[in-house]
């Protein structure tokens, strides 16, 4: 089965993305976002990431690559970061309002 990886930058969450059981592995970590931007890739993910920041990707903070996430960030310093692993698809809800 896949496994499924929701990356989140922990306090900057305005949105509920989904809503689903409890994850089957949680990571938390400070991560430098060098030039304001954090890649999350297999090991030996070979994609080239020179193109990644398109329009759209810019406007979400998020480029995706068939191998690698790109998580575009507000801070160019440390900044914290939660991975939780799922064993099946979670729902995910893109339309969710704001939360407080």
């Amino acid at each position: 089965a896949p496994i499924i990886i929701i990356m989140r930058p922990t306090g900057l969450i305005n949105r509920l993305l989904c809503v689903t059981e409890a994850p089957m592995k949680n990571y938390k970590f400070e991560l430098f976002a060098d030039y304001f931007q954090v890649y999350l890739m297999d090991v030996e993910a070979n994609d080239d990431t020179s193109e990644v920041w398109t329009e759209g990707a810019l406007n979400l903070k998020l480029g995706i690559l068939p191998n690698t996430l790109a998580v575009g960030t507000f801070r160019n310093v440390d900044v914290p970061v939660e991975v939780e692993i799922f064993e099946s698809e979670p729902e995910v809800n893109l339309e969710a309002p704001p939360v407080e």
